[in-house]
């Protein structure tokens, strides 16, 4: 699997963001980056890793539901 960004690049990118939030009085959480791919993010979402869309049913309903969704929408995002 390739990406366009590495650990190092978030981290640096989370730094920026974290620096420009504190002229504002802002507080971030820390923040904790995994690359994956497309299949892997769908597979964390549907077994629960971040719940987006669907908040109940078994593993294999949801990835499936959430493969479709995102195959046909137009930006390749869940649809709802």
């Amino acid at each position: 699997m390739s990406s366009l960004y590495t650990i190092e690049d978030l981290e640096e990118w989370d730094k920026r963001i974290q620096e420009k939030a504190r002229e504002f009085g802002l507080d971030c959480y820390p923040q904790q980056f995994e690359i994956c791919d497309h299949n892997q993010m769908l597979s964390s979402m549907a077994y629960s890793g971040c719940r987006p869309i669907i908040r109940t049913g078994p593993y294999g309903k949801t990835y499936e539901k959430q493969k479709t969704s995102t195959t046909t929408a137009s930006r390749g995002f869940p649809t709802r």
